[in-house]
């Protein structure tokens, strides 16, 4: 036996995985503990895997070829954390205390292919990998002179024995050289060469143009979903034309990088100083050249992203495709892809695609190495191809109706199924909380907020409820049997993971408005048995009193907070929200405000 790994991801969407008994036991990121958005410190996360799994193995993910300052403070963070339960705890004599370090700073998209790889099954594959900036590196041009980089877009080959290999990389930098490298230890260990298969440049990179935009339209530049679901509502304009120029090269006239943080949209080409926030909740304020430039970064970015893949797969004739990075959390592009290459490719878009997902990588990396002595024909892990991303902590059932019963705001009342769905059919917003929560940024029905995606109106009540901005669409979930029914899947077979904005078909857009966007698509999960017995049964009983077998699904938080984690994090939610409805399939129960007692009497005919 090897023992447990535990990979940490510090940095924005900072995560920690934990490999036991050859498979995924834990992955969960630091901002469903700390409450705290996009949360990098990793600590209270770290000190969960430590308490609950006996660590002999620690791999940290990095941006950098050596170790940063922060990253080393991450480390002795779970130094603590470790010799605190060491010292806690007694164990018996033959655990180990002493526990190995690996290192994955030199490159940072190495584990995003890696988590793509591994979690699609395939035996091999090509992995592209598409991100704002990975790992920090020095490239040599010429003879003398050196360049500081930063990976944007890389693709691997990969195939057995587990072997994740660069293929190409395209480096950005600030437009900065230099000879001057003090640290010649350091020049011989990480300097790499410019090569056929290393493109350097100083222009924006195709997530960074992207990120601009975002940021000009005032979110967070890491916020890019939301410039994602306003792309729809702008249409084609000249003037934004070129933002993306042959070769995947941001426009200069119009990007300034500022690797490795983020980029902006220079105010004098969009004849425009950057918008301000007041948008975000008066559509009136909103306009039209706004609602533009989000559509033309959308076409433009995932039109470059295509050619990435088009242009591999006729140099590698590979056709198993598998996507991470920051911009495979695009759910609109991925549908484009899905329809451009067919059935001749086979595609799999990474579902934890962001940063956090890279501990995932890391710590898979870590377990084929290790086990390469032991398994000779170089064989793929089979426990390691990602069926379901529920992966948090588990709660007993005990614990949280205890935590109810003590909280004199709420009460616990019997349910079912069938009267759930009496107050869906109500208009009334369920949200609902079992099992484990899923894994990255998407409520798959473990921790959603539920409504009747029949209602016309719908998206912009919840919308208000969650205080949202105004024009942000919602999921929908599907009986998996039932998708090809309601929507245009382009060939897939299913969509468990909400990675596709697909077309709902002509006949039923009237049928479903709340789940509907305004260009006639719907971020679709489907779901079977296997995957998630309640949400399916709820979902089924839906049907039963509607011909319609699709319920409204959107994450269980309120606006700028992580999904809910505990039910603690459920309570707190209620009660700081319009939210009066929360269901526990696994207790068959239903949480209800007691102000709200009163109106429950329909929902229990």
């Amino acid at each position: 036996m090897i023992g447990d790994i535990l990979a940490i991801c510090p940095g924005h969407n900072s995560s920690i995985t934990v490999i036991s008994n050859n498979e995924v036991k834990l992955y969960l990121e630091e901002e469903r503990l700390s409450r705290l958005k996009y949360d990098g410190e990793a600590d209270s996360a770290i000190e969960y895997a430590v308490d609950n799994f006996n660590i002999d193995h620690v791999a940290m993910v990095g941006t950098c070829s050596q170790i940063t300052e922060f990253e080393s403070r991450i480390l002795k963070r779970f130094e603590y954390h470790y010799n605190r339960r060491k010292k806690k705890t007694v164990y018996p004599s033959n655990i180990n205390y002493n526990y190995q370090v690996y290192f994955f700073g030199y490159d940072h998209h190495l584990t995003h292919a890696a988590c793509a790889y591994y979690n699609s099954g395939f035996e091999s594959c090509i992995a592209i990998v598409v991100d704002g900036a990975g790992s920090s590196n020095l490239y040599t041009i010429g003879e003398n002179q050196n360049i500081r980089g930063f990976q944007t877009e890389s693709t691997f080959i990969c195939k057995p024995p587990h072997v994740v290999q660069k293929w190409t990389e395209r480096v950005r930098n600030n437009g900065f050289f230099g000879n001057n490298i003090s640290d010649e230890n350091f020049k011989k260990q990480f300097l790499f060469s410019s090569d056929g298969n290393t493109t350097i440049s100083e222009d924006c990179g195709i997530v960074k143009c992207y990120e601009a935009v975002t940021d000009y339209l005032d979110f967070h530049f890491i916020e890019a979903g939301k410039t994602m679901g306003l792309s729809s509502y702008g249409k084609p304009n000249e003037k934004f034309s070129n933002l993306i120029l042959n070769n995947n090269q941001g426009n200069k006239n119009f990007f300034r990088q500022i690797y490795p943080k983020g980029a902006y949209v220079i105010d004098e080409f969009a004849n425009s100083k950057k918008a301000d926030k007041s948008w975000h909740k008066d559509h009136r304020l909103v306009t039209q050249e706004m609602k533009d430039l989000a559509y033309e970064i959308q076409i433009q970015s995932q039109q470059a992203v295509f050619e990435i893949i088009e242009k591999t797969i006729k140099e590698t004739n590979i056709q198993n495709i598998v996507l991470a990075g920051g911009y495979g959390l695009n759910c609109v592009a991925n549908y484009f892809y899905q329809k451009k290459l067919g059935s001749s490719v086979n595609l799999y878009v990474e579902p934890i695609s962001h940063d956090g997902g890279t501990s995932i990588g890391a710590a898979k990396l870590v377990w084929h190495f290790l086990n390469k002595e032991l398994n000779k024909d170089g064989q793929l892990n089979p426990n390691f191809k990602q069926t379901s991303i529920y992966y948090g902590p588990q709660y007993e059932a005990m614990e949280i109706e205890k935590e109810i019963l003590d909280n004199d705001k709420f009460e616990l009342v019997d349910t079912n199924y069938q009267q759930v769905v009496n107050l869906l059919l109500d208009q009334q917003i369920v949200c609902i909380f079992q099992g484990r929560s899923e894994g990255g940024p998407r409520a798959l029905g473990n921790r959603s907020i539920l409504f009747d995606p029949r209602v016309k109106d719908g998206k912009d009540i919840v919308n208000s409820v969650k205080k949202r901005e105004w024009f942000r669409p919602f999921a929908g979930t599907v009986l998996e049997e039932k998708a090809n029914e309601w929507f245009d899947m382009a060939g897939l077979k299913s969509s468990p993971f909400m990675m596709y904005a697909v077309d709902v078909l002509p006949e039923k857009l009237e049928i479903i408005p709340s789940v509907t966007h305004v260009d006639n698509t719907c971020r679709v999960q489907t779901v079977n048995k296997e995957q998630n017995l309640h949400f399916y049964n709820l979902i089924k009983v839906f049907e039963e009193s509607t011909q319609v077998p699709i319920l409204f699904n959107t994450s269980f938080n309120l606006a700028g907070e992580p999904l809910v984690e505990d039910i603690n994090d459920a309570l707190s939610t209620l009660e700081r929200s319009d939210l009066k409805y929360l269901y526990l399939p696994e207790l068959g129960k239903l949480v209800i405000k007691k102000s709200r007692r009163a109106l429950l009497s329909f929902a229990v005919k």
